[in-house]
């Protein structure tokens, strides 16, 4: 089983259009620092799950040699633009060709998701490949929803803290957990904290600011005391902004305070479970 950061930033990504601060420049010289909108795919060989669908992620797909992988299941957490738009995309695929298959993708999402689905990308749909409805299953998830994807796979949803309603995810794969926690502030319900802290393989956390700038997101600090907290086996961070540290300094900071556990992921990262 692996586990693909396709993309590790948040809504401006790195460098951002027009910014001239020390990451933005430095991302121009260094990978690590250089940053996509966060979207990561989960590879079980025969299954594979995309949590969120970024603007670039048709590049996503083809820079980590991904393009003729069978995506089964696509959880959408919100509809801002960044997380979501990306679906789109998948238009293009072309499984027929690579495959031998009639492409088909189960996109999960909210209602308040695919509420702004139907009035926003409907309308494009209609108006330019009205066969994507055919690729198009969508289901509409609740709060606290388990969701049976096959005999090994079930998906537990969570509400988040955003400035819009927003899904988590606690993936359960046979004895393993891992929960997907983008985009999201600290002020979770003690319901959403429990069963966070009942999934401690792996968790993966909004970190977009070095200090805290506003609602819905965790500065540094926050997202240090959160794995200090919920105490998983282990954690990365994404969604990680421009205005954060640099790729390595936090990647050491996060590190050093939580005794290993929480690491700053990057673009590309692949990890094994």
């Amino acid at each position: 089983m692996r586990l693909i950061f396709l993309g590790t930033g948040d809504a401006d990504g790195i460098p951002a259009l027009g910014c001239r601060c020390e990451i933005c420049r430095k991302s121009v010289y260094s990978e690590k620092n250089r940053r996509t909108r966060a979207s990561i795919l989960l590879d079980l060989g025969d299954y594979s799950i995309l949590i969120d669908a970024a603007p670039e992620i048709r590049y996503q797909l083809n820079r980590y040699k991904l393009n003729e992988k069978y995506i089964n299941t696509v959880l959408i957490t919100h509809w801002h633009y960044e997380h979501w738009i990306g679906i789109i995309e998948l238009h293009s695929w072309d499984r027929k060709k690579t495959q031998k298959i009639e492409p088909k993708f189960t996109i999960f999402m909210n209602k308040y998701a695919f509420h702004q689905y139907n009035k926003i990308l409907n309308p494009f749909i209609n108006a330019t490949n009205t066969w994507l409805k055919e690729r198009y299953n969508i289901k509409v998830v609740e709060e606290y929803m388990r969701i049976k994807l096959n005999d090994s796979i079930e998906i537990f949803t969570i509400p988040l803290d955003h400035t819009i309603p927003t899904t988590g995810y606690l993936i359960h794969i046979s004895d393993t957990c891992i929960g997907y926690l983008v985009d999201t502030g600290i002020e979770l319900s003690s319901r959403t904290i429990e069963n966070i802290k009942d999934c401690r393989d792996l968790i993966i956390l909004d970190v977009t600011w070095y200090k805290k700038e506003g609602k819905g997101h965790m500065s540094i600090r926050e997202a240090i005391d959160f794995v200090n907290n919920i105490k998983p086996l282990k954690a990365f961070a994404t969604h990680i902004g421009h205005k954060n540290l640099l790729h390595e300094e936090l990647d050491q900071v996060l590190k050093h305070k939580t005794n290993n556990v929480l690491s700053a992921a990057y673009d590309g990262l692949i990890v094994r479970l």
